[in-house]
């Protein structure tokens, strides 16, 4: 059966298949950050968190009191942030945080150290995790930061998933956070602090599966391309960044001489890099000669991260389609493998893509001299975006 290809290939290089109880998707920033502040807020033990964005405003003050005021009861809380993503957090902040027991370490720092740690500065961590005493994960796309507010109603609110789960894929993610803490470590975690869940057959398959640019072989890519390969009726991809390489464009291109129905969102006119969109835009033609199509989305820059194969196979997280993600940077996605699932998915993707504009080759092929100068010059620089 195919949904077991998809499986065999997803443990090949990743995690046995563990089970996820329950997996809530969260939509756009009030209902994912008031999620996030209702699970700190009954937090009893412990609170895990990394994350590539924590930027000064409002919901960042939100959280870092909301840490606070747990870290005061009691709870012990470990905040990995990235040496650059985070570089220009307001120390007032992080100052309070930390005097108030929170512990607070930064990946791949840029300081005068950081430089002698045998990582290229563009070496991030783009993680998005966040774990409450072992039994509640969230994982996606949305960094702390004032962009998100709001529910996507307006060019300044940004659009994106996040996910919320539970069950014995928890111990997985927390797998995952010491996989970068233990390099930083401000403080040693003791193991006999941490809950891991029982692993039992209520609930749906899945796995976490980390990509690092300290392997030789990025253990998502190399996934996503064998899935796509096998895929029989369906690929569904929404990505803020969507700039593939030649072997990546070569094997979608495939997929859609062969029938299979690829589509692909991206941002529209709203998007935070314009250069990214010139040079993403550079290698539609291909693409859209074999038959992929592709969406601009319209409303607001769209930074959602999604993969649906086949309406079986649903990869979530901070994964993005370009090479920064899939050979510079530290990243985490969940797997999940349930038709149910899928099906809820592809109805998010849906409701994105009635929201798009496509874009067919004669409209790509019809672009202003100028675009297409831009287009080209941007796309010299594909292997650092």
């Amino acid at each position: 059966m195919i949904e077991e290809s998809y499986k065999n290939i997803a443990i090949t290089v990743g995690q046995q298949l563990t089970k996820i109880k329950e997996i809530s998707i969260l939509e756009n920033g009030d209902e994912i950050f008031n999620s996030i502040l209702n699970s700190i807020k009954q937090a009893e033990n412990y609170i895990l968190f990394e994350t590539f964005i924590f930027w000064n405003g409002e919901i960042a003050k939100k959280i870092s009191d909301a840490l606070i005021e747990k870290s005061r009861k009691g709870v012990k809380c470990y905040l990995l942030f990235d040496g650059y993503g985070c570089k220009d957090l307001d120390k007032s902040l992080t100052e309070k945080m930390q005097k108030n027991g929170i512990k607070i370490s930064y990946y791949n720092p840029f300081t005068l150290k950081g430089l002698f740690t045998g990582k290229s500065l563009n070496h991030r961590t783009h993680r998005k995790i966040l774990i409450i005493d072992g039994k509640t994960g969230y994982i996606g796309g949305v960094g702390i930061a004032d962009q998100w507010l709001g529910n996507a109603n307006s060019p300044s609110q940004w659009r994106d998933l996040h996910f919320k789960l539970e069950g014995a894929i928890l111990d997985q993610l927390q797998s995952a956070f010491f996989n970068n803490w233990l390099e930083y470590p401000e403080e040693h975690i003791k193991n006999d602090m941490l809950t891991l869940n029982d692993l039992d057959d209520n609930g749906i398959d899945g796995n976490v599966v980390l990509s690092t640019p300290m392997s030789k072989y990025n253990s998502l890519r190399l996934q996503l391309l064998e899935a796509y390969q096998i895929a029989k009726k369906k690929i569904q991809i929404m990505t803020p960044y969507f700039i593939p390489d030649d072997q990546e464009l070569k094997i979608i291109s495939e997929c859609a001489k062969r029938g299979v129905k690829v589509e692909v969102i991206v941002p529209g006119k709203h998007i935070d890099k314009k250069f990214v969109r010139y040079c993403s835009r550079y290698y539609w033609g291909r693409c859209l000669k074999a038959g992929v199509q592709i969406f601009e989305y319209e409303p607001t820059f769209n930074h959602s991260k999604l993969i649906i194969i086949d309406e079986f196979w649903v990869t979530i997280g901070s994964l993005n389609f370009d090479a920064r993600s899939l050979k510079l940077n530290e990243e985490a996605n969940v797997h999940v493998f349930d038709k149910d699932f899928a099906k809820k998915m592809s109805t998010v993707f849906q409701k994105d893509k009635t929201k798009s504009i496509r874009i067919d080759l004669e409209k790509w092929l019809s672009r202003p001299l100028l675009i297409k100068a831009l287009d080209f010059l941007a796309a010299r620089l594909r292997k650092y975006l």
